[in-house]
């Protein structure tokens, strides 16, 4: 249903119509929600695409779309680094010492990295296109911060995820 919404959108509308760029982001959400990040990451970085052309980079869906693409890019991360450990825990039996384990993982944590630079880079950019837009209070804000922070404590920086939480929810502080 989502695709033929956006098949009809796109046809009637044109493809960088706001209620196209709408229903593209819709149905990236839908793929993701049922685990098709392959399918949904294109779509997010074509929905995020759109919306800089059409809206503007501070526009709050342009923000919204940045952010959707950054989940998705942090599940994928995630779930990469999954397969690779079970990988290496079915193939532990059999690696020689050359191949030890420990380097391996080593590795996969730092290809895996990489994903998660890009992710955080635009969970900040939204969530400062959104302190500025609509005010630390603001429900999206709030995901935004939740967003990074959780992603920040993943990766054992809760200190600074603490930081970034009372500088949100505490904007006069002069926190930065």
């Amino acid at each position: 249903m989502y695709r033929q919404v956006l098949a009809s959108r796109t046809k009637i509308l044109g493809e960088e119509h706001p209620n196209t760029l709408t229903s593209m982001n819709n149905l990236a959400m839908l793929l993701k929600s049922n685990g098709k990040l392959k399918d949904a990451e294109p779509l997010c970085k074509k929905t995020l695409q759109g919306r800089v052309r059409v809206l503007g980079e501070n526009h709050p869906n342009t923000l919204s779309a940045l952010s959707n693409l950054a989940s998705v890019i942090k599940v994928l991360a995630n779930y990469r680094q999954l397969l690779r450990l079970q990988k290496i825990m079915q193939q532990s039996a059999t690696l020689t010492n050359s191949a030890h384990p420990d380097h391996l993982m080593l590795r996969c944590r730092v290809q895996e990295l990489g994903r998660y630079n890009e992710a955080e880079a635009m969970f900040r950019t939204a969530l400062k296109g959104r302190m500025e837009a609509l005010g630390p209070s603001h429900p999206d804000t709030k995901s935004s911060m939740e967003w990074l922070t959780r992603l920040l404590e993943q990766q054992n920086r809760s200190e600074e995820a603490a930081i970034i939480r009372f500088s949100v929810e505490n904007p006069d502080a002069g926190v930065q």
